[in-house]
């Protein structure tokens, strides 16, 4: 036991957890002060608001898998973190949030920037808990830390009382492994076999990964029983990538924000009469991803979403990767056999007609040459410059999106070929997420796990408008990014609709001179109007970042190009 302040306590207890970097803005002076004292441990990251912190916090916990960490002031600070926190929330994403609150004596008076945070953030966050009594520090932290990442993971808020953190006490600092289990489990043996004969005795059988698969490390498994007994993989928004979207058995994403997604994956999952379903929770579905005489099985390492949306045969609760590890060991126990190659499987043949089809339809689009721009088009020289060439960071280039049209249409052109490349808030589509997401990244790339790879956010304007003062943290600590603006001067998904439904109004709108803007931070900025310049823009996109510079491409684009009923 060693005495030390209830802040020093706070910080040590995140130190132990491998925490690296808290993202905010500082007023808690205590906690500040102990940030002082172990700057060489954990940095501070300034933001330019509350919620970019949070998306911060959220990029860097889905490259690192550790619990990302934001920080606030009482009042107003945290009530800007709402929308992150509930989307980190229900995206099942690890976030701390430690908030500033006003000592004992000046709780719950009215005093400035006085608000009841714990109901305010209760419905919004796993658990909420406030520091009371100082010898409690330790405790609350490392209970935050095992509750934000237990499953199912999740947002959680500390209200750290000043006056407390001001306090001495007796603290013994323990490593993570003290305090915090692992959450691994298998599946019930029974239930796994039953689930390994339906799947060997169907006849088109599918697997539906969601992202509990990508949270639990599942990438080798998905892939190893997919080519084990030629079973197509379609994936969730946010389980994109966990097998190669190149791959043969791979039919891409199968709903995306609401909409259709592929239609290798959606007809496929329509033709399919077992189902295999992991760590999705099938939102969005609308009942349109399955055939009315599929069998479904689904795992989950939740209980509470098993059978929730959706009736089904067999629910096995268990950690995803452990889970197939056990239905492959089933299946090469009933059927051990192996083929040539993966292209051997009739399946294969049915996928490639279904993807030649789609890119067939979209052809058009993405070799447009008018101006605005096409956005297929955009997406499509995206992903020819950044994501697919096979150099050492081409392949495993992060994407991070806001919410908007063309998060949709970058879902269907964009192909990713490794875990935990794609990044999107997911259900919500919070607007101005996907700059912030992106920096949070970049911390987690370049300070913990050490890799070299290119980040590109995909934004449309109205969602940029709403966060463009993180393009200030970028700058401040020289962040190697580059943003694709998607400029049509319209909020188009509400346009979209409109149009359909006939009526147009108050979606247009007027944006300022970005490139001008970007210049003011130091970025690397360049107007595109032209689909014939996006190549070399792009190119000189990925120069500056090289050097060291954050950059923006303000892309002309058109607002007329529809996803509202676009069958893809």
């Amino acid at each position: 036991m060693t005495k030390m302040k209830a802040a020093d306590a706070v910080i040590k207890t995140l130190i132990s957890a491998d925490v690296k970097h808290i993202f905010g803005i500082p007023i808690n002076f205590p906690l500040y002060e102990s940030l002082y004292d172990h700057q060489d441990q954990i940095k501070h990251i300034l933001t330019r608001h509350e919620e970019g912190a949070v998306f911060m916090a959220y990029g860097y916990s889905f490259i690192t898998g550790n619990v990302g960490v934001c920080e606030g002031t009482s009042g107003p600070g945290m009530a800007h973190m709402v929308n992150g926190l509930a989307e980190s929330t229900i995206d099942h994403m690890p976030i701390i949030a430690l908030a500033w609150a006003r000592s004992t004596t000046d709780r719950y008076r009215n005093t400035s920037q006085m608000i009841d945070q714990m109901n305010m953030l209760e419905p919004v966050t796993k658990w909420s808990a406030e520091l009371l009594e100082a010898e409690l520090a330790t405790r609350i932290t490392q209970d935050a830390i095992r509750i934000a990442k237990a499953y199912p993971p999740g947002a959680v808020h500390l209200d750290l009382l000043d006056n407390k953190l001001e306090e001495e006490a007796d603290f013994k600092i323990l490593k993570s492994h003290n305090f915090e289990p692992s959450y691994r489990f298998a599946g019930d043996e029974e239930a796994v076999k039953k689930a390994a004969k339906m799947i060997l005795d169907s006849e088109r059988p599918t697997m539906l990964i969601g992202w509990g698969a990508m949270y639990s490390d599942a990438a080798q498994e998905v892939r190893e029983l997919a080519e084990k007994i030629g079973m197509p993989v379609a994936t969730s928004e946010k389980a994109k990538g966990i097998i190669p979207e190149d791959h043969p058995l791979s039919l891409g994403i199968w709903v995306t924000d609401g909409f259709p997604g592929l239609i290798s994956a959606t007809e496929t999952l329509r033709k399919a009469d077992v189902i295999l379903a992991i760590g999705t929770e099938f939102v969005s579905g609308k009942g349109y991803w399955m055939g009315d005489n599929a069998k479904l099985i689904e795992v989950n390492a939740d209980p509470v979403r098993i059978g929730y949306e959706h009736a089904m045969e067999i629910g096995i609760l268990g950690d995803a990767k452990l889970v197939l590890r056990q239905i492959i060991r089933e299946c090469e126990r009933l059927r051990n056999e192996n083929i040539e190659s993966v292209s051997d499987y009739p399946i294969v043949k049915e996928i490639e007609q279904l993807k030649k089809r789609w890119w067939n339809k979209i052809l058009p689009k993405i070799r447009s040459n008018k101006s605005p721009i096409n956005p297929f088009r955009v997406c499509k020289e995206i992903q020819d410059i950044f994501i697919d060439p096979y150099n050492e960071i081409g392949k495993n280039t992060v994407v991070t999106q806001g919410g908007g049209n063309h998060s949709i249409i970058s879902y269907w052109v964009n192909r990713m070929y490794e875990p935990k490349t794609w990044m999107y808030p997911t259900p919500f589509g919070t607007l101005a997420s996907g700059l912030p997401m992106a920096i949070g990244a970049r911390f987690a790339l370049r300070d913990v796990v050490k890799q070299n790879r290119h980040i590109v956010t995909i934004e449309g304007d109205g969602s940029f408008n709403m966060g463009i003062a993180e393009m200030g943290t970028a700058m401040e600590y020289k962040l190697p990014l580059t943003v694709c603006l998607f400029n049509n001067q319209t909020w188009g998904m509400e346009y979209d609709i409109q149009k359909d439904r006939g009526k147009v109004f108050g979606v247009e709108m007027s944006n300022p001179d970005y490139v001008k803007i970007a210049d003011g931070f130091r970025w690397h900025s360049r107007k595109v109007e032209e689909a014939d310049d996006l190549k070399e823009a792009l190119l000189s996109s990925i120069k500056a970042n090289q050097e060291g510079r954050p950059s923006l491409l303000d892309i002309s684009v058109d607002k007329e190009e529809p996803t509202w009923n676009f069958e893809a």
